[in-house]
């Protein structure tokens, strides 16, 4: 026990260590910056919420402060993806020595701990999972509690194997965990039909199995309860409230993740789209070394112990059957299960593996090369394809857009993934443009409660437009609750608000858009390119000239790259343009020059 638990805390120091030169200095790309804004001010997050992970966020803050949060959360990232390792070592020592609920051989326990331990590191080390931990994230959380859950489920049914009539006390943390599970993501559910067939196949369905799950459920809706912490901190009126939860109806649409549906079973074409990148991708998180170590792992569990062999298959078509009909870019992390499930098969063709090889060499020579292999190969191959330790690319664009706008004026964007939420982060957190005011198109156009929130942030922003925003708000909460509504006079209520809006801000602030959205703006008398953004006015302007945008290349990978690529190049030949119309030939050339010579994405081998 004593060498388990050594070896437990070398996995979780070594996994801390490797990953700690990975992690993010700053915000990154997409929800980061939201999530880190939330932790800070205590707000609620997008559908579902995640209670749990704000309020761990939210105590960090506290605990440890500091002038960049977010720094401290991305540690704090890479700490709990380290004790996912460390755990997911115990619970593959679980799954081997479980034999009342899996049988199979006994084997020798140094070789158990030394594939349990191989495995672990080769979980945390690839890709999709390793990069839950350079950042503020759910995900990372989310594996350390349903690996945790696995553990104590497993152990538990251990329990009830030897006295059927007992209710371990595995089983009870077990419902507690699974309930914190949900309270963190509700993506929890896809351990149940796994977990139903293990259950069953163990204690068989009949009304004392039964009578067991009643009298545990409680603990699971106690865990559940901190979703209270949405509607209650939302009565209270938090700067980001996303949902208004303290609305019950707008409760369960967040906690249920209602927006996200329409990108739900989207058909054949979806499922085949993300089941082709699933497979095409799986050697980039597990080396193709081992393949065949995977493929021996299934052949021995479909063996020895054909009941993990059916729990592990459960996991992993379960996980796939909801993430290949999941119609979104950013999917990885979705397929987390099937990672781990990925693990326990390595787990099972190393040991094998190491058994044979005691033929000829002590167990410490096999265990030894083994590790080897897997620093060598796994860490080798996908340290560059996860680095984020010199990324700084979001806190570049959002200061060079934010160089073009004139103190106290607007910001109309749709840009979440590198300027909304990383700059509500920067006003909310570091005081940085707090004179900004911060439009997201989108969610003024499809979110009730948006409006809700830009009022608490801006007080009077829509005074001037109080009966246009009522008669757009009328029609759109039809459209929020699943009410039947009219297409053409929504359509026509937006637009009317949209221009009087945008007119009436214009008037008393400068109001800025991104290139792009360019094309969506009313037309102004006085439209001028202005850096990487457009600026509008009825009346006659001088805007100063930005300096020319400033980024530092980093080696990263993302699918956002390319859309942010875009930004630079389209708002600079914008701006190009405006300047070469206007005379300033010496300026424009700068701004040309800039547009063909971006290159922030270093190559990755």
């Amino acid at each position: 026990m004593r060498r388990r638990w050594i070896a437990t805390l070398a996995i979780v120091l070594v996994s801390f260590i490797v990953i700690s030169t990975t992690t993010c200095p700053t915000v990154t790309f997409t929800d980061n910056g939201e999530l880190a804004a939330v932790a800070g001010t205590l707000g609620i997050a997008h559908p579902t919420g995640y209670p749990l992970f704000t309020l761990i966020g939210r105590l960090l803050t506290i605990v440890v402060p500091s002038e960049q949060p977010v720094r401290v959360l991305n540690v704090a990232a890479t700490v709990i993806l380290a004790l996912g390792a460390g755990a997911m070592f115990r619970l593959l020592l679980t799954l081997r020595e479980a034999r009342a609920v899996f049988g199979g051989p006994t084997g020798r326990s140094e070789s158990i701990e030394g594939a349990s331990a191989v495995a672990a590191l080769a979980f945390a080390f690839s890709t999709t999972v390793w990069s839950q931990g350079v950042s503020w994230e759910v995900y990372g959380l989310q594996l350390l509690l349903m690996i945790l859950t696995t553990n104590a489920f497993i152990r538990g049914l251990q329990a009830i194997r030897e006295n059927r009539t007992e209710i371990p006390r595995w089983f009870v943390l077990s419902a507690f965990l699974l309930g914190l599970g949900f309270a963190n993501h509700m993506t929890t559910i896809l351990l149940l039909p796994a977990f139903l067939y293990l259950y069953v196949a163990v204690a068989g369905w009949n009304v004392a199995s039964i009578r067991r799950i009643g009298m545990v459920a409680p603990w699971s809706v106690l865990a559940l309860s901190l979703y209270l912490v949405l509607p209650i901190r939302s009565a209270s009126g938090p700067i980001l409230d996303w949902g208004g939860t303290s609305e019950l109806d707008r409760l369960v649409r967040h906690v249920s993740g209602t927006q996200y549906q329409v990108w739900m079973f989207s058909g054949a074409a979806v499922m085949k789209k993300q089941l082709v990148y699933f497979l095409t991708h799986f050697v980039e998180e597990y080396h193709v070394v081992f393949l065949p170590l995977i493929i021996a792992g299934i052949s021995t569990q479909a063996r020895r112990t054909r009941r993990m062999f059916w729990f592990t298959l459960v996991l992993l078509l379960t996980t796939l059957l909801y993430a290949t009909n999941y119609d979104i870019f950013d999917i990885d992390s979705y397929f987390l299960l099937a990672y781990i499930a990925a693990a326990f098969w390595i787990a099972a063709g190393i040991e094998w593996i190491i058994i044979l090889l005691e033929r000829r060499m002590r167990t410490m020579v096999a265990m030894t090369f083994s590790l080897l292999v897997v620093a060598g190969v796994q860490v080798g191959s996908n340290h560059g394809r996860v680095d984020q330790s010199a990324n700084t690319l979001v806190e570049d664009a959002v200061e060079n857009v934010c160089a073009a706008i004139e103190p106290g004026g607007m910001l109309v964007t749709s840009q979440w993934d590198y300027v909304i939420s990383p700059l509500w982060y920067y006003q909310l957190m570091e005081g940085k443009r707090a004179d900004i005011c911060v439009v997201d198109k989108n969610l003024l156009m499809n979110r009730p409660w948006y409006f809700a929130q830009m009022e608490r942030t801006y007080p009077a922003i829509f005074d001037r437009v109080r009966a246009e925003t009522d008669a757009f708000l009328e029609q759109l909460i039809l459209f929020e609750r699943g009410e039947p509504f009219n297409g053409a006079v929504i359509q026509a209520r937006w637009n009317a608000f949209w221009e009087k809006f945008l007119r009436t801000s214009a008037d008393v602030r400068p109001v800025y858009s991104d290139w792009r959205l360019s094309q969506e703006m009313p037309s102004f008398a006085f439209v001028q390119p202005v850096g990487l953004l457009v600026r509008y006015s009825e009346q006659p302007f001088e805007q100063r000239e930005p300096s020319l945008p400033k980024y530092r290349p980093v080696a990263v990978r993302s699918p956002l790259l390319a859309d942010l690529r875009t930004m630079y190049i389209g708002g600079a030949l914008q701006y190009a343009q405006f300047l070469g119309r206007s005379g300033k030939v010496e300026s424009a050339q700068k701004w040309r020059d800039f547009s063909q010579g971006i290159e922030f994405f270093a190559k990755i081998d």
